[in-house]
Protein backbone atom coordinates (compact mmCIF):
# COMPACT_ATOMS: atom_id res chain seq x y z
CA UNK A 1 0.00 0.00 0.00
CA UNK A 2 1.24 3.38 -0.76
CA UNK A 3 -0.13 6.78 0.17
CA UNK A 4 -2.43 7.93 -2.69
CA UNK A 5 -2.82 11.30 -4.07
CA UNK A 6 -6.95 10.81 -3.82
CA UNK A 7 -7.52 14.14 -5.62
CA UNK A 8 -5.68 14.10 -8.66
CA UNK A 9 -6.70 9.87 -8.82
CA UNK A 10 -10.40 11.31 -8.97
CA UNK A 11 -9.48 14.30 -11.28
CA UNK A 12 -8.23 11.59 -13.58
CA UNK A 13 -11.15 9.57 -13.48
CA UNK A 14 -13.72 12.34 -14.27
CA UNK A 15 -11.43 12.83 -17.49
CA UNK A 16 -12.52 9.45 -18.59
CA UNK A 17 -16.21 9.95 -17.61
CA UNK A 18 -16.03 13.90 -19.12
CA UNK A 19 -18.05 13.14 -22.37
CA UNK A 20 -20.62 10.93 -20.62
CA UNK A 21 -21.22 13.37 -17.97
CA UNK A 22 -21.36 16.53 -20.22
CA UNK A 23 -24.04 14.27 -22.59
CA UNK A 24 -25.98 13.36 -19.13
CA UNK A 25 -25.74 17.41 -17.93
CA UNK A 26 -24.13 16.25 -14.80
CA UNK A 27 -21.85 18.33 -12.76
CA UNK A 28 -19.81 17.15 -10.46
CA UNK A 29 -18.28 19.32 -7.43
CA UNK A 30 -14.40 17.82 -6.19
CA UNK A 31 -13.36 19.22 -2.19
CA UNK A 32 -9.99 18.01 -1.01
CA UNK A 33 -10.90 19.13 2.78
CA UNK A 34 -7.84 17.47 3.90
CA UNK A 35 -5.29 15.41 2.81
CA UNK A 36 -6.30 11.83 2.88
CA UNK A 37 -4.42 9.57 4.64
CA UNK A 38 -5.44 6.19 2.96
CA UNK A 39 -2.93 4.06 1.85
CA UNK A 40 -3.66 1.71 -0.76
CA UNK A 41 -1.54 0.09 -3.91
CA UNK A 42 -2.13 2.00 -6.88
CA UNK A 43 -3.83 -0.09 -9.39
CA UNK A 44 -6.22 -0.91 -6.89
CA UNK A 45 -6.95 2.82 -5.60
CA UNK A 46 -7.72 3.55 -9.18
CA UNK A 47 -10.17 0.66 -9.48
CA UNK A 48 -12.39 2.38 -6.59
CA UNK A 49 -12.24 5.77 -8.09
CA UNK A 50 -13.37 4.78 -11.28
CA UNK A 51 -15.80 2.25 -10.25
CA UNK A 52 -17.40 4.37 -7.68
CA UNK A 53 -17.53 7.52 -10.24
CA UNK A 54 -18.55 5.49 -13.51
CA UNK A 55 -21.81 4.23 -10.93
CA UNK A 56 -22.19 7.37 -9.67
CA UNK A 57 -22.69 8.81 -13.27
CA UNK A 58 -24.41 5.86 -14.95
CA UNK A 59 -26.99 6.16 -12.16
CA UNK A 60 -27.69 9.45 -11.96
CA UNK A 61 -30.57 11.27 -13.61
CA UNK A 62 -30.20 13.83 -16.23
CA UNK A 63 -28.43 16.89 -15.31
CA UNK A 64 -27.90 15.69 -12.08
CA UNK A 65 -24.85 16.28 -9.68
CA UNK A 66 -22.00 14.31 -8.04
CA UNK A 67 -20.55 15.84 -5.21
CA UNK A 68 -16.64 14.00 -3.55
CA UNK A 69 -15.51 15.49 -0.58
CA UNK A 70 -12.41 14.22 0.35
CA UNK A 71 -11.23 14.29 4.52
CA UNK A 72 -8.15 13.07 6.16
CA UNK A 73 -9.96 9.46 6.78
CA UNK A 74 -11.48 8.76 4.02
CA UNK A 75 -13.64 10.28 1.01
CA UNK A 76 -17.52 10.62 0.43
CA UNK A 77 -19.20 10.34 -3.18
CA UNK A 78 -22.57 12.11 -2.85
CA UNK A 79 -25.00 11.87 -5.95
CA UNK A 80 -28.25 12.25 -7.56
CA UNK A 81 -30.39 9.72 -8.97
CA UNK A 82 -33.58 7.42 -8.76
CA UNK A 83 -34.84 5.51 -5.85
CA UNK A 84 -33.07 1.65 -5.73
CA UNK A 85 -35.51 -0.65 -6.66
CA UNK A 86 -33.45 -3.56 -4.90
CA UNK A 87 -32.25 -3.87 -0.84
CA UNK A 88 -29.29 -1.88 -0.17
CA UNK A 89 -28.08 -4.44 1.64
CA UNK A 90 -27.34 -6.46 -1.18
CA UNK A 91 -26.16 -3.17 -3.47
CA UNK A 92 -22.71 -4.54 -3.02
CA UNK A 93 -23.31 -8.44 -3.94
CA UNK A 94 -21.79 -9.27 -7.24
CA UNK A 95 -24.60 -8.82 -10.10
CA UNK A 96 -26.94 -6.79 -7.77
CA UNK A 97 -28.67 -4.16 -10.25
CA UNK A 98 -31.03 -1.65 -9.33
CA UNK A 99 -32.58 -1.99 -12.80
CA UNK A 100 -32.78 -5.38 -14.51
CA UNK A 101 -32.99 -4.12 -17.96
CA UNK A 102 -29.57 -2.08 -17.28
CA UNK A 103 -26.60 -2.96 -19.27
CA UNK A 104 -24.60 -2.85 -16.12
CA UNK A 105 -22.67 -5.79 -15.40
CA UNK A 106 -23.20 -5.62 -11.77
CA UNK A 107 -19.99 -6.01 -11.00
CA UNK A 108 -18.29 -2.61 -10.00
CA UNK A 109 -19.56 -2.24 -6.50
CA UNK A 110 -18.63 -5.74 -5.85
CA UNK A 111 -15.35 -5.10 -6.81
CA UNK A 112 -15.52 -2.40 -4.54
CA UNK A 113 -16.31 -4.50 -1.48
CA UNK A 114 -13.76 -6.74 -2.21
CA UNK A 115 -11.08 -4.26 -2.43
CA UNK A 116 -12.55 -2.49 0.55
CA UNK A 117 -12.56 -5.75 3.10
CA UNK A 118 -9.33 -7.29 1.81
CA UNK A 119 -7.41 -3.62 2.80
CA UNK A 120 -9.04 -3.05 5.94
CA UNK A 121 -11.26 -0.22 4.44
CA UNK A 122 -14.93 0.55 5.28
CA UNK A 123 -17.59 0.71 2.63
CA UNK A 124 -19.82 2.63 3.71
CA UNK A 125 -23.70 3.11 1.67
CA UNK A 126 -26.80 5.68 2.46
CA UNK A 127 -29.97 6.96 0.28
CA UNK A 128 -32.15 9.90 1.41
CA UNK A 129 -34.40 12.01 -0.14
CA UNK A 130 -33.26 11.19 -4.24
CA UNK A 131 -29.39 11.17 -3.23
CA UNK A 132 -27.02 8.18 -2.70
CA UNK A 133 -23.74 8.29 -0.74
CA UNK A 134 -21.28 6.09 -0.95
CA UNK A 135 -18.41 6.85 2.22
CA UNK A 136 -15.24 5.16 1.93
CA UNK A 137 -13.21 5.37 5.22
CA UNK A 138 -10.23 3.23 7.23
CA UNK A 139 -11.41 1.03 9.85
Amino acid sequence: PERIGWSAMFRDQLTALADLMTERGITLSLHEEEVCRLRLHPLLAELVVSNLLRNAVQHNIPSGTIDVSIQAEGFTIRNTGPDLSVDAATLFDRFAKGDPSSPSTGLGLSIVKEIADANGLLLIYGASHGKHMIVVRGE
